[in-house]
């Protein structure tokens, strides 16, 4: 299971895959996001996504070995 740690101007919220590597952070406010993905062994890698209104947004983030 890997960490995921998003961050935007309403905070920073922390939440763990599954074991499929699947993750859900409900309620998000509208705005611009830093996603943050890190797993003991693994590089942590990231991504940057602007979520709208009543939006879902799939962020598939690759880990790569250390």
């Amino acid at each position: 299971m890997s960490v995921v740690e998003v961050a935007g101007s309403m905070g920073e919220q922390v939440v763990v895959t599954d074991s499929s590597g699947s993750y859900r952070i409900p309620n998000l406010a509208p705005g611009s996001y830093s996603v943050r993905v890190s797993n003991e062994g693994y590089k942590p890698s990231g991504a940057s996504v602007t979520l709208n209104a009543n939006q879902t947004i799939r962020a598939n983030i690759n880990l790569a070995y250390q």
